[in-house]
């Protein structure tokens, strides 16, 4: 069945007509053309349809000339791909069973002896079991590439190839957030950084944008609840409760280091686009519910404290969660949008990489936080900006003495772009340049 279908990149709304050049529900103009899709129903095919299915999507990504053998004494192989990977044998099953190291055995021959190629492919759309798949590890060692492709990967190659399968009870599509227009990156950012001390004029007078640039960040979200409680003879010491929580993974299953600074992003509508070539994930429905496990026993384990009943003592306990505690209620592989901007303050360039996640877009690089005078950490809330070149240094109240406010006209000023007049003969008045040509009759520098 194909369908064509198209959609708002802001807001995710599927258009009623093909040739809606504005979103009905945020009224944007439409800039991406109508994606055809070819939609496969996978419950309602036989074996023998799902190995067709399977030759169009190789041959429909660019992988070659694809050989479809199409009989049962196969002798392990269903497919022959003759492309710029060389000679790759496939095997194609289609069933709710997972499959066992017998099956790849037995392509390991049909690759390796019978076609003299070390390059096989198996695809199942009930996965594999772990002894397969430690197999075939195993294997590459020997120099013998075999691909374990379960039912998200082929999913994710048959995307790529224009065609979006479908399984009841299954969500297999990749999904993104609409990117954000420069202007509207361009307010978020202004809005994070207001809180800067800058006087005479705000930030907002003061910067310039350059043009950002955007890049998709392959991820798997996972939706998890873990509940348990750690209890000894003197009772709970102990407790985890979190229902519904998202963790963010990466392509090889680590979860993204702690996001500490972020800007809200009340518009994280979550939408399937369409067709991603090469969207890089990397691990199968098995391995990454097996990742999420054994990260989330790492960071839940905690440590909890006691009194003994009889004696005064105090004792401590390791508490780590067991997996069996752990609930994980659904993955989804989400192309995260990550912005690189360069922006412009007076004379100086300053960059912020966000990554965006659900309502929030994460900052998760940026030098808007290193003091240009003592080259230090600082927090947004205290720093100060100099209307006078633009450095961002801790704010005036702050002990470090990187910056002043003029003591005539109240300018924010760094410590470089400070001058002093003197008062009497000891004290100084810190000033800025302008005021300091107009009451001095000899500028002094502050350092």
């Amino acid at each position: 069945m194909i369908q064509q279908k198209r959609f708002c990149t802001r807001c995710g709304h599927e258009l009623r007509k093909l040739t809606s050049r504005f979103c009905g529900k945020c009224r944007t103009p439409v800039k991406d053309k109508a994606i055809a899709t070819e939609t496969v129903f996978l419950d309602t095919l036989t074996g023998i349809e799902f190995e067709s299915l399977c030759q169009r999507i190789f041959e429909k990504a660019g992988w070659g000339s694809v050989e479809w053998i199409g009989h049962t004494r196969d002798a392990g192989r269903d497919l022959i791909i003759r492309g710029h990977q060389g000679k790759i044998v496939v095997e194609c099953k289609h069933q709710k069973n997972s499959i066992g190291r017998a099956v790849v055995q037995k392509l390991v021959t049909a690759s390796f002896i019978d076609e003299e190629t070390a390059n096989g492919i198996i695809v199942s759309t009930g996965g594999f079991s772990a002894d397969a798949i430690q197999y075939a590890q195993k294997l590459s060692k020997q120099q013998i590439t075999i691909q374990l492709w379960d039912l998200d990967r082929i999913a994710q190659e048959a995307t790529s190839a224009g065609i979006e399968l479908k399984k009841s009870g299954k969500d297999l599509r990749t999904h993104t957030f609409p990117f954000l227009e420069d202007r509207d990156l361009g307010k978020k950012i202004l809005g994070y950084i207001t809180s800067f001390e800058s006087k005479p004029l705000p930030v907002k007078n003061l910067f310039k944008l350059m043009k950002p640039t955007v890049r998709h960040v392959p991820a798997y979200e996972s939706i998890v609840s873990i509940n348990e409680d750690f209890s000894t003879s003197v009772g709970i010491i102990g407790q985890i409760h979190e229902n519904n929580v998202s963790y963010f993974l990466d392509s090889y299953g680590y979860i993204f280091k702690e996001f500490n600074d972020y800007i809200a992003n009340n518009n994280s509508t979550i939408v399937y686009k369409g067709a991603y070539k090469g969207t890089g994930f990397n691990l199968d429905n098995k391995s990454i519910h097996s990742k999420i496990k054994q990260i989330l026993i790492q960071r839940k384990t905690i440590t909890g404290t006691y009194q003994a009943l009889k004696i005064n003592r105090t004792y401590t306990k390791t508490c780590t969660p067991k997996e069996s505690s752990i609930q994980i209620h659904d993955i989804n592989k989400i192309l995260l949008p990550q912005y690189t901007l360069k922006f412009n303050i007076l004379h100086n360039q300053y960059s912020c990489v966000l990554l965006e996640t659900r309502n929030r877009l994460n900052i998760t690089d940026t030098d808007l936080f290193n003091c240009k005078i003592c080259r230090g950490k600082i927090n947004g809330i205290v720093a100060l900006l100099c209307n006078s070149c633009g450095n961002i240094t801790h704010n005036s109240g702050s002990k470090t003495e990187c910056s002043h406010l003029c003591e005539i006209c109240g300018k924010t000023i760094c410590k470089n772009c400070a001058y002093y007049a003197r008062k009497y003969l000891v004290m100084k008045k810190i000033i800025c340049e302008p005021c300091a040509e107009k009451n001095t009759k000899k500028k002094l520098k502050l350092n």
